[in-house]
């Protein structure tokens, strides 16, 4: 047993789940008939042997691959290459099978004696069996030939089908036996086959006991027990003395298990059950390997077909939810509600998007958003399907189970719920679910002892979540995924078509501006040649058109050199560094106060920044001097100041008295060319327009808060980078 399993039974805190932590693959033993030698997988040298190893092989001085075998067996086990077991067509004596497998550093090898074998011949037994399965209409018809021919060609007291319920309960679907029927429709716990003993059967297709009765033989690594020695592929791979325990109280001497699996998940399982002992060779356990993958085919394709109908009425269903959800990412599953309701087999739905609830019926507002609090609990890694058929009793009165679909992808958390009305039912089961263990004081674990029919109604649960209602959430999971890829490759597309757009636009608008810049400078020079050469031959007005037309070819000037610095802000390499603001601030103020005659007030203390310095210059220039520009002339107030740090953004503002801004154009002053004064301002109308680009860059953000007549505060939020980081257009 494992550790942990040992520790719990130590503490006397154990019962059947506890099973669920022994890691049975890891139990270093062997059946008796036959033995296990673990080679080192490049020297060939024996790490690990069943302590009755040398009833098999004579021990030799090197004990390696190559001393132990004969060359010609040496050779063909050097050539396995395969994780998973082959027997091996030499035989090590007579009545002396072998098989091998590897693993990553061991090469495993399997000895065992099979004179006592069943005499099952495994062409035969195999091609009379499935001919007779080819003939079942219905998966149950199917399972109940399956049972009755494979206990005919072994020849073993009883076959029982095994299938696996979403909470891991079994059922026995179909039974042959010698006498009477003991277990058919009879349900048993998931601890009968815990979750360890699951994982295996989902990596290997036979399981065989030869003798339940028989001692295990250890499996030692030079004086030390080999207990992290992985046995999953192992065929003669003792039991678990948990499990044996259980045989005994079944009153069974031998078993054989097989998987049956559908997709890549685990269906159920054939269960043989013999009273004595029976031994099968190896080649007949391959055999057995092959029928079971070859059943779990058919088995598979016959539940196919007998939900066939159901399964195209909802892909139908899922048809038009993606026709309608297929627009764009927006579009609300709410909008689907009438085809999603009936989707699957359930009393209410209930879909969660944007953060609000759709639903219909008299369910309050108030249990749903419970429902999502316990539902966060209980699922914290928001899994794209969860079911339950027993909910707390208070959570969303009226309702018992639910069937959750989240679409995780999605930015608002998309959750579809169907929800389940309590209905009691009648479940027979193997023994009372009850009573499933005993403990004997302080030793080991012991297997419930009876399997007596014991008939439980259950109440405070729904009707349980079927194979066939998994499958319809599975599919509508896959679809919002499908979607979510859809509208993801759609916006990458269209920010790249935005992006190239951009670039283009810039190219155009630095390449029209730079072509402007050369016959506007001409029309300037020879207005100003004419005014200069032949202005006392014009009259006043000619005089004055000439003025005019110097005028606006500098405005018009002013205009492309402000536009060909926009379009250069884009590509500019931002040198992000440490900028003291106060320094800077007083030195553009000063200069200001120079070349602008307007005094300013810079209220200390201000913020080291981090930012590119010579765009942060600039934020400041333009937003003093359009302070100033608007400010009241006689009672001029412009202060630059800065307001707290708060959530990683470094903040500062610009204040003035003037005319003030209407709320409704507190967006539009940043867009490019926009000037609310019209025609009576010198400005390019791009000052603004810059500041918020130079913002942007640095992945800050420009506000302004002003009302007419009361001034206007400009503010710049600017994030804490590390320093000396980079930032490219």
């Amino acid at each position: 047993m494992s550790n942990v399993l040992n520790l719990l039974i130590n503490r006397g805190s154990v019962d059947l789940t506890s099973c669920d932590l022994e890691a049975v693959h890891l139990i270093a033993t062997v059946q008796s008939h036959g033995a296990l030698l673990s080679f080192d997988s490049k020297s060939g040298q024996l790490l690990e042997a069943s302590s009755n190893w040398t009833s098999f092989l004579s021990p030799t001085e090197e004990d390696s691959l190559d001393s132990l075998f004969s060359p010609e067996i040496a050779k063909a086990l050097q050539a396995v290459e395969s994780e998973r077991a082959i027997v091996l067509s030499q035989t090590l004596a007579q009545g002396i099978e072998i098989s091998a497998h590897r693993t990553s550093k061991r090469l495993l090898v399997e000895l065992e004696r099979t004179e006592s074998a069943l005499p099952f011949d495994p062409i035969l037994g195999l091609t009379g069996v499935m001919h007779s399965l080819t003939s079942a209409a219905t998966s149950e018809m199917y399972l109940s030939k399956l049972a009755n021919e494979l206990r005919a060609a072994l020849e073993i007291d009883r076959i029982m089908i095994y299938r696996f319920l979403p909470d891991w309960t079994g059922e026995v679907a179909a039974e042959a036996c010698q006498g009477t029927s003991l277990y058919l429709g009879l349900r048993f716990p998931a601890s009968d086959i815990p979750q360890p003993a699951r994982r295996i059967f989902e990596q290997v297709w036979v399981r065989h006991i030869a003798d339940a009765e028989e001692p295990a033989v250890p499996v030692h690594a030079g004086s030390a027990l080999a207990d992290e020695l992985d046995l999953t592929q192992v065929g003669i791979r003792a039991a678990s003395p948990i499990h044996l325990q259980y045989l005994a109280n079944m009153g069974v001497g031998a078993s054989l298990t097989l998987s049956l699996r559908v997709g890549d998940r685990l269906w159920g399982l054939v269960a043989g059950h013999h009273g004595g002992s029976f031994l099968l060779k190896p080649s007949a356990r391959a055999s057995l390997e092959i029928l079971a993958q070859m059943a779990s085919l058919q088995l598979s394709a016959l539940l196919r077909a007998e939900t066939r109908d159901q399964r195209q009425q909802s892909e139908t269903v899922l048809a038009v939810v993606e026709e309608r959800l297929e627009v764009n990412e927006d579009a609300r599953l709410s909008n689907c509600f009438d085809e999603l309701e009936g989707y699957l087999h359930a009393d209410m739905l209930a879909i969660y998007e944007n953060g609000r609830w759709t639903r219909r019926g008299g369910v309050a507002l108030e249990a749903l958003e419970a429902f999502l609090a316990w539902l966060e609990a209980e699922n914290p890694q928001n899994e794209v399907l969860f079911s339950r058929d027993c909910l707390p009793t208070t959570l969303v009165p009226g309702y018992a189970g639910v069937m959750v679909v989240a679409s995780t992808s999605q930015s608002q958390g998309r959750k579809t719920c169907w929800f389940r009305r309590e209905q009691s039912h009648s479940v027979r089961w193997a023994g009372d679910p009850r009573k499933d263990s005993t403990m004997m004081p302080l030793t080991r674990l012991q297997p419930r002892a009876s399997f007596a029919e014991y008939v439980e109604t259950t109440q405070g649960r729904s009707l349980p979540w079927t194979e066939l209602d998994l499958w319809k959430a599975e599919r509508f999971a896959q679809l919002l995924r499908t979607l979510s890829l859809r509208w993801h490759r759609r916006l990458e597309q269209k920010a790249e078509a935005l992006a190239r757009s951009n670039r283009e636009l810039d190219s155009f608008a630095y390449m029209a501006s730079h072509d402007l810049k050369e016959p506007l400078r001409g029309i300037h020079n020879y207005a100003t040649f004419l005014k200069e050469d032949y202005g006392a031959l014009l009259e006043g007005e000619g005089l004055v058109f000439l003025d005019g037309l110097t005028d606006l070819t500098q405005k018009m000037s002013n205009l492309v050199d402000a536009l060909l610095a926009y379009c250069r802000l884009e590509g500019q390499v931002l040198e992000i560094n440490d900028c003291d603001l106060a320094p800077m601030a007083r030195d553009i103020c000063h200069l200001l106060k120079v070349t602008r005659k307007a005094e300013t007030q810079v209220v200390e203390p201000l913020p080291i920044v981090q930012a590119y310095a010579p765009f942060l210059s600039e934020i400041l220039v333009n937003l003093l001097t359009n302070a100033i520009k608007y400010s009241d002339d006689k009672n001029r107030k412009v202060e630059i100041g800065a307001l707290p740090s708060r959530d990683g953004l470094d903040i500062f503002y610009v204040k003035d008295n003037g005319i003030g801004i209407p709320a409704e154009f507190h967006e539009e002053i940043f867009e490019l060319f926009r000037r609310l004064n019209g025609e009576e301002s010198d400005g390019a109308g791009v000052g603004l327009t810059i500041v918020k680009k130079m913002v942007d860059r640095h992945g800050g953000k420009v506000w302004v808060e002003s009302e007419p007549g009361q001034g206007s505060t400009f503010f710049v939020a600017l994030p804490r980078l590390s320093q000396s980081s980079q930032r490219a257009g």
